[in-house]
């Protein structure tokens, strides 16, 4: 289970530094109030997680997926069918139109 309405993933709103930090051995400290950033996987996709302490209680999970390869690859998986459908009902030209390319061009 990557969320849930009790924290994120095994954390739980009000755990410690030290607790989260025994789920997420490989975090690093990145504020004195006891901060935690992790690069792990959320919902099967890399992530970036910074978990925020108040009062040395959990507060806040931040998380960034780290999506620029991968997101671009997706686009390009996507665009390239609806691209070709798109142009399959186009007279042919003979040549083959990218991604990239409008099938007027």
């Amino acid at each position: 289970m990557y969320r849930s309405n009790d924290g994120l993933q095994d954390t739980r709103w009000g755990m410690p530094p030290e607790d989260v930090k025994a789920l997420y051995p490989e975090a690093w400290m990145t504020s004195p109030q006891g901060d935690l950033r992790v690069h792990t996987q959320v919902a099967e996709r890399p992530a970036t997680l910074d978990f925020v302490f108040v009062q040395d209680k959990l507060a806040a999970v931040s998380v960034s997926f780290d999506l620029e390869a991968s997101l671009r690859d997706e686009f390009n998986a996507l665009s390239r069918p609806r691209m070709a459908a798109r142009c399959s009902s186009r007279p042919s030209t003979g040549r083959t139109v990218s991604a990239r390319e409008s099938c007027t061009s």
